[in-house]
């Protein structure tokens, strides 16, 4: 039933979409906004409080917080050992590495930032958590999380916004192809788990191949390519694939027939 988006996951077609229909009337109900605003609502619908923050998945987990310089005693930074974060003595060496800065070891970064494996040495940068606070408007929380010792966290690094395409995704491993706006934009984000049918509060809470969609209440739905030849063009057989004023060209969602 979904178009899975995370690379290693396989796609609910081989094919790319066709263009979206033009008899078919785009449902003007509003999809999440985990990034810029909403699509407006039907009139008959209740209004759209408007967008919320990417609130993402649980805890990544550690016993500090990366992405801060307390937390720890006066003498310590929240470093990562191990793929987790601990609270570890400042060595009398340490550096301060600002974002960009090449590293070999962690404690090369500045407090609240980390030492990420990057073209085969090492990058300083943030750390994050999917949370759409973590990270400054002009990047996203993505990666594959690779730290510079090889080891892998269930954090994420700060980084750029990347396009995908829902029908042939191209995003880094941990990472899905998401609807981030009401207008159709997609981007490479770190993967959440949230299915069908459940709760969500951003687009990055869904596993890859759903929508965060909703006006009062907001749940995963499926996407779907409105040219698909998979039966129900890949919506289970009491739905049907219709277009969204924020589905991208050539997709819907799974609604119910």
């Amino acid at each position: 039933m979904i178009l899975a988006l995370a690379a290693g996951v396989a796609g609910c077609s081989s094919t790319g979409p066709a263009d979206t229909d033009a008899g078919s009337p785009r449902d003007g109900t509003v999809v999440d906004s985990t990034i810029s605003s909403d699509a407006s609502a039907d009139g008959a619908a209740p209004a759209d409080t408007g967008p919320v923050a990417d609130a993402g998945g649980p805890s990544c987990g550690g016993a500090c917080d990366p992405r801060s310089t307390s937390g720890c005693r006066t003498d310590m930074s929240c470093r990562f050992v191990a793929g987790a974060p601990a609270c570890i003595a400042n060595a009398p060496d340490a550096g301060m590495g600002a974002a960009g800065s090449h590293c070999a070891y962690d404690v090369d970064c500045a407090a609240g930032l980390t030492c990420f494996a990057n073209a085969g040495s090492g990058i300083c940068g943030r750390a994050c958590c999917r949370t759409r606070d973590d990270c400054a408007s002009t990047q996203r929380c993505r990666g594959d999380g690779l730290l510079v010792d090889g080891t892998v966290t269930s954090w994420a690094r700060c980084l750029p916004p990347a396009a995908c395409d829902l029908a042939h995704p191209d995003c880094a491993t941990r990472e899905g192809c998401y609807i981030v706006d009401g207008v159709g934009t997609t981007e490479c984000l770190l993967a959440g788990s949230v299915g069908a049918g459940a709760a969500c509060m951003g687009a990055s809470d869904c596993m890859p191949g759903y929508v965060c969609a909703g006006l009062t209440t907001r749940t995963c739905v499926a996407i779907c390519l409105l040219g698909s030849t998979a039966p129900h063009q890949g919506c289970a057989a009491t739905e049907h694939c219709s277009a969204q004023a924020y589905s991208p060209a050539g997709t819907g969602i799974c609604t119910v027939s």
